[in-house]
């Protein structure tokens, strides 16, 4: 069993790859199993779809991410330090992971039926606890005077979910000084001042 799942991760990493350099409705089946190494016909064995190749990367990035969100919550920190927190953490893995977390916000829409709606539903999770941090900082006075709640939890939700998008590796800014200033830039539109780090 563990040898199979080795071999699923193995195929999905490859299929990624894949799917990350040619476009996913680029790219075939048969690239993948050339990547990998097998026959075509052999991929189902592992997988039964290109589609659910797909479902199953993205499957894998919402348990990374909801790991995040526990780990945070369980630091027991402030709202201002949490959302910080939060939005660093998830930055540094989005750049340590960046085939994976583009994929995610720029080809999930390729899916249907069953895996189109659980993704929307990751998606809707994800976005609930980030509005779930602002609200609960409005409630507490914490928030900029006159501030929209939803604006702003649009602002912040992009500018965290764009990162994966633009950010190039070897270039001058480093993934801890993207997660740095993308979080103190999150703070500053809802608190109107950077969090103190926790």
């Amino acid at each position: 069993m563990t040898r199979r799942r080795n071999r699923d991760d193995e195929v999905l990493t490859v299929a990624m790859k894949v799917f990350y350099e040619r476009g996913y409705l680029a790219a075939s089946l048969q690239d993948v199993a050339d990547a990998v190494g097998i026959k075509k016909g052999s991929l189902y064995y592992y997988m039964s779809s290109k589609e659910e190749m797909l479902f199953r990367i993205f499957q894998q990035a919402h348990d990374e991410s909801t790991a995040i969100m526990a780990e945070v919550d369980a630091l027991g920190l402030p709202v201002q330090e949490k959302l910080r927190e939060y939005v660093r953490r998830l930055i540094v893995w989005y750049l340590a992971n960046r085939e994976r977390a583009n994929l995610y916000f720029t080809e999930w829409h390729h899916l249907t039926g069953e895996y189109a709606e659980t993704v929307r539903q990751h998606r809707r999770f994800f976005e609930s606890y980030v509005r779930k941090m602002i609200v609960t900082a409005h409630e507490l006075g914490l928030t900029k005077p006159g501030m929209d709640l939803k604006v702003v939890s649009f602002f912040v939700l992009s500018a965290v979910t764009s990162v994966p998008t633009w950010y190039r590796p070897g270039g001058s800014w480093s993934p801890h000084t993207v997660a740095e200033q993308t979080a103190d830039l999150a703070c500053t539109a809802v608190f109107g001042e950077i969090a103190a780090a926790p």
